[in-house]
């Protein structure tokens, strides 16, 4: 398996040891007879799980892929998750970015921020740190000021957190 193949096996298995065995062994019986793990392998038998749908929201949220990002949360809301749950989330990866970016406008080196951002795996701060690179801080300061503004108007009750959290995406996406 090359890199960007065990990348986008991770996305898709997620950081749950159990989760990611059992989608190995299930690679591994696919492809039997084969020296490689290929892209397609992983895309054809992987589904991913909520908490992997979460994270490619993020990701496409991020990097502004609007069509992806409204796959996910179509996606999300199939299976029933709480809007709550999506919006600590977004939260959350947009907090470590801009953690990430300040860190990299203070020309901290690459493992320090690694270590400093305290993600459960190497590959989710790889991204975070990525996703840092690519965007810049006012967009950031924006993108978490709207989260806090979406956040407050859900707990007051003031809009209905599924059509918060789909407004607050296409806020994000701007």
């Amino acid at each position: 398996m090359k890199a960007n193949t065990l990348e986008l096996f991770l996305d898709a298995a997620g950081v749950d040891m159990h989760g990611v065995l059992t989608h190995l062994e299930k690679l591994i019986a696919h492809s039997a007879g084969r020296t490689e793990i290929k892209e397609a392998d992983v895309e054809s038998q992987l589904v991913r799980a909520v908490m992997t749908k979460e994270y490619v929201l993020t990701d496409a949220l991020l990097s502004k892929n609007g069509p992806a990002a409204f796959s996910a949360l179509s996606d999300l809301w199939e299976m029933q998750t709480d809007p709550i749950r999506i919006l600590s989330v977004i939260a959350s990866n947009f907090m470590s970015c801009a953690h990430a970016r300040a860190m990299l406008d203070d020309k901290i080196p690459y493992p320090a921020i690694v270590d400093a951002l305290h993600l459960p795996a190497a590959f989710l701060a790889k991204k975070t740190v990525e996703a840092a690179n690519r965007t810049d801080s006012s967009r950031l300061d924006r993108c978490i000021g709207a989260i806090k503004d979406a956040d407050y108007k859900m707990k007051l009750g003031l809009v209905e957190p599924k059509t918060g959290i789909t407004l607050l995406c296409a806020e994000l996406l701007k």
